[in-house]
């Protein structure tokens, strides 16, 4: 997960706010989750002017510091009792929500039962285990970045093809294809499970599944020991992608109240996440549903020039029968500071309330906020959009649901607009610099500026291959198998369109074994040091 410092404050503000809709057990149940062994209850209050108000630099500090002492499975936090240390435990919990939500964000909640199935979890509370499954997820996302799609497609075609396949081979025969060093034998049997589900769910799980980070596969860890109470946490943290979701609908489960969206609920299961606090519940989770609700349809941009209309507008859309309200039905955007959630009349134009007719979405194309961010204390914005019951003679209105837009950083020039370039990589080196035209070769490309993404590109000359991100100045690959022996550029791309100006030279030599070494030297090579090796003969 690659995200700027603006996306994660931005991230985490909205994850704030997704909070005030929940209960304190329900929120302490989440902090368990991502810490077992130190947790402490969120000071919401304390933690939205904090994050709202917070410059980069310490942002940064803040997420150095919760990396720092952030456990892997089976380990204590080591924070001991430190200045700031209460601060630094609830930042870690909620930085590590943030991570989780955005999981849930990243695979469906197919995909994710899809992880359970690959990785068995008959032994999970082991802290040792824990350990071991960390590993298991580490290694499979390893092999799913070295196998490009059309290998995927390729295999998944030829190893359930019973006419060319005997029933019961599928294994052996996955062996010859794929053929894994001794280490990794294990991986076998979930790469076989994977691969049934073919065609495009299976590239849609690839593509999702690599883009986790290593903090998210530790998160993965702790999903696999609630087992099947992980659909609490998605319903908590990001009800939202359930109601797209192509394996899930919500009315599949009874029995439950979490918030669908802000201020719409389903049935609470009071048993859930030994959540017990009854009464604290009856407060917080309304009993009477409204019949008319809003969703937001187009969010405001992530930044907008002050005085100037939002581009790109934001509209609602009204659900439910509406006919027999008894009142006439408006729909009134208000603008709320995210550092404090109070009202901001005075600094927002264009606002009047839309009365509700036929038409179910409604467009507000002339919205204006008349100050910066700089100029209210670095805050953001965000638009809440209020659905008003009005009297007969529109004196009184009761606000019967609300919702409220992701935040908005409001600028002073539309210069401010254009997004922060991205850092060019560079690279400086190839380890080791030569290798037999065969390919295969083990290389190391050192430099700066590499991100952990599925869309970072090694290029040998004109042919691109997948590396393996060991941080932001390493990255490990193959090498391709060249016609001939001959010197070629080394570059690096982190989004598939701009390529490093910098490159190193690797030199292909057909008197050199694939690590470099003469080829009529004997010294104990080991072939099966690589993942895997795909023979030619049987996938091209």
């Amino acid at each position: 997960m690659n995200m700027n410092l603006n996306d994660i404050k931005t991230g985490i503000l909205n994850l704030l706010m997704l909070f005030e809709n929940l209960s304190k057990p329900q929120i302490d149940g989440l902090c368990s989750l991502v810490n077992p062994h130190d947790t402490v209850s969120l000071d919401l209050n304390q933690l939205r002017d904090r994050v709202a108000t917070v410059t980069d630099d310490e942002l940064e500090d803040l997420i150095n510091k919760t990396r720092h002492w952030w456990p892997m499975p089976g380990q204590v936090p080591p924070i001991g009792k430190t200045p700031h240390r209460y601060e630094i435990v609830q930042f870690a919990q909620l930085y590590h929500l943030f991570f989780l939500q955005n999981i849930f964000q990243t695979l469906s909640y197919g995909e994710l039962m899809k992880v359970f199935e690959l990785v068995p979890t008959t032994t999970i509370g082991d802290l040792a285990e824990q350990n071991v499954y960390l590993h298991t997820l580490q290694d499979l996302k390893q092999l799913l970045i070295l196998l490009d799609p059309g290998t995927l497609e390729v295999l998944a075609t030829e190893i359930f093809d019973i006419s060319q396949r005997a029933p019961g081979t599928e294994k052996e025969e996955l062996h010859q294809m794929v053929q894994l060093n001794t280490e990794h034998f294990y991986l076998y049997l979930p790469l076989l499970k994977l691969l049934q589900l073919g065609g495009p769910n299976l590239l849609q799980f690839q593509n999702s599944f690599v883009a986790l980070d290593n903090i998210q596969l530790m998160l993965l860890t702790q999903l696999l020991s609630v087992g099947d109470n992980v659909l609490d946490y998605v319903y908590l943290l990001a009800p939202e992608t359930l109601a797209r979701d192509p394996f899930f609908s919500v009315q599949q489960v009874p029995g439950m109240v979490y918030p669908i969206q802000n201020g719409i609920y389903q049935t609470y299961d009071p048993n859930a996440m030994h959540m017990d606090d009854t009464e604290h519940q009856e407060e917080t989770i309304p009993q009477n549903q409204p019949a008319v609700t809003l969703t937001i349809i187009d969010q405001p941009p992530e930044k907008c020039v002050y005085k100037r209309n939002i581009k790109q507008h934001p509209s609602v859309s009204i659900n439910g029968n509406y006919s027999d309200v008894p009142g006439s039905l408006y729909v009134a955007p208000v603008l709320i500071r995210c550092d404090t959630f109070e009202r901001e009349d005075s600094l927002f134009n264009g606002n009047e309330p839309v009365k509700i007719t036929s038409n179910r979405i409604i467009e507000f194309k002339r919205l204006k906020i008349l100050a910066t961010s700089n100029q209210t204390n670095e805050t953001l914005f965000g638009i809440k959009f209020e659905l008003r019951m009005y009297n007969d003679d529109l004196s009184e209105y009761e606000v019967i649901h609300e919702i409220t837009s992701t935040p908005v950083c409001v600028v002073s020039h539309s210069t401010q607009l254009k997004p922060t370039p991205k850092a060019i990589p560079k690279v400086v080196e190839v380890v080791p610099f030569s290798g037999n035209p065969n390919g295969s070769t083990r290389v190391a490309i050192l430099g700066s500026n590499f991100v952990d993404s599925p869309n970072t590109r090694v290029r040998f000359d004109s042919i691109e291959v997948c590396p393996i991100f060991h941080g932001s100045k390493t990255l490990i690959c193959l090498t391709p198998a060249f016609h001939s022996s001959a010197t070629v550029q080394v570059q690096v791309c982190n989004d598939a369109n701009i390529w490093s100006k910098t490159y190193a030279q690797f030199t292909y030599d057909a008197n050199l074994m694939n690590d470099g070494m003469p080829a009529n030297t004997n010294h104990g090579y080991d072939p099966n040091q690589e993942m895997y090796q795909l023979p030619t003969e049987t996938i091209s």
